[in-house]
């Protein structure tokens, strides 16, 4: 029984890993997307690509840092809260079980993710030409 439940944990982390990739690189690239005349601009008074893939970059890995703060403040008081009132059935009661290792491993993992999600739509846009971005 413990390891149906040890693979129904892993694949659906995978499959949240796949979900949260997706939502963040739709979420990033709209929100490039809408920042491509102030990217024009930047480029046209001669700001590198470089520059400015890694200024988007930055801003992404703030939120991603204060989203995994805030994930791992709500899950530990989560597991507090559930450490003291237990889903409790006829048969068990169940609590949430975390180790510093689970919350080490999916935070390394999520901001791998934003990482990606974060600097493939800059660079897409970086890459384009003068005034077609400034026309945007």
């Amino acid at each position: 029984m413990l390891q149906s439940f040890d693979i129904i944990n892993m694949v659906s982390l995978i499959v949240s890993i796949i979900i949260t990739t997706i939502v963040l690189f739709i979420v990033i690239t709209i929100k490039t997307i809408n920042s491509r005349k102030q990217i024009g601009i930047l480029r046209a008074i001669g700001v590198d690509k470089e520059v400015i893939m890694h200024n988007y970059g930055f801003q992404v890995i703030i939120l991603a840092t204060f989203g995994i703060m805030l994930g791992v403040t709500l899950a530990v008081l989560l597991a507090l809260y559930l450490s003291y009132h237990p889903i409790v059935t006829p048969e068990w009661s169940a609590y949430m079980y975390l180790t510093p290792m689970d919350l080490v491993s999916n935070s390394l993992i999520l901001f791998a993710s934003v990482l990606v999600a974060g600097y493939v739509p800059a660079y897409q846009v970086s890459r384009e030409e003068i005034q077609s971005t400034m026309r945007a």
